[in-house]
């Protein structure tokens, strides 16, 4: 019953709260946002990133490039186990 109490105190107190805070008039903003000095540029824009792959884009950095795979030197036959011998013996 308590915490009814609780729930029932706390909704009344945020619709006072906000009767309260929403009568005060609203000032003008401080800068004029509306756009209608706005500037433009000569510049072109700068150019994006290149996607170089599906997941990676070029930034100019040289971090783009992917790993490289290394080349399997053993037979990729998954059937053949590998005892690090030669199977003389």
């Amino acid at each position: 019953m308590n915490h009814i109490r609780n729930v029932l105190v706390a909704l009344a107190a945020a619709a006072a709260l906000s009767l309260v805070a929403g009568c005060g008039d609203v000032d003008a903003p401080a800068q004029d946002i509306g756009g209608a000095d706005e500037r433009t540029s000569d510049t072109p824009a700068p150019e994006g990133p290149v996607r170089t792959n599906l997941h990676r884009l070029d930034f100019g950095d040289g971090e783009a490039a992917p790993p490289a795979k290394p080349e399997p030197t053993r037979d990729a036959n998954l059937a053949r186990l590998d005892f690090g011998d030669n199977g003389l013996g």
